[in-house]
């Protein structure tokens, strides 16, 4: 398989993990305020993308991305990230169920993103070191967002991609 083709499986792949996000919205009350997606960007390193947002989401007036230096960097802490970003205001009236729902999603979508990257490694076994990035966040706002994006920027081989959540809440 070459490479051509290998970055388009991953985007493949990438492209069903948006689709499961896009699912789980649906299970909050307005799914307009309170969204997740996964997509494949163009922007090779963490210093070009916040261009890279302001550029797609251009529509959006006084739109201002910054990098969380908060965020350590690690797949553990993406995995209570996510707990906090699905189901922000679920259908279901039981916390506990909610809650539940939440643990088991985030889980899922760890599972999807360890396939992603873990194939990745498998197919570069014979370079060193392995060519996957720690995971970077992204927070924006714009003039009339109530809430805050976040954007997780995650790199495995030569896919570069990122899970967004638009949270009708401000988390971090």
């Amino acid at each position: 398989m070459n490479n051509r083709s290998l970055v388009s499986a991953y985007a493949a792949k990438v492209a069903s993990l948006g689709g499961f996000l896009d699912g789980i919205s649906y299970l909050n009350q307005n799914r307009r305020s309170d969204f997740a997606e996964a997509f494949v960007v163009e922007a090779p390193d963490k210093c070009l993308f916040p261009e890279y947002i302001q550029t797609r989401f251009s529509h959006l007036t006084g739109m201002n991305v910054r990098s969380d230096t908060r965020f350590q960097g690690t797949m553990g802490q993406l995995e209570q990230d996510l707990k906090s970003l699905l189901l922000v205001n679920p259908i279901v009236d039981d916390e506990q169920s909610a809650e539940d729902m939440r643990s088991y999603l985030s889980f899922q979508i760890m599972d999807r993103l360890d396939e992603i990257i873990n194939a990745w490694q498998r197919v570069d076994d014979y370079s060193s070191p392995p060519r996957y990035l720690p995971p970077k966040r992204f927070l924006a706002t714009y003039d009339d967002m109530r809430g805050q994006m976040i954007f997780y920027l995650l790199r495995s081989g030569e896919v570069t991609f990122v899970l967004y959540f638009c949270s009708s809440k401000e988390r971090f």
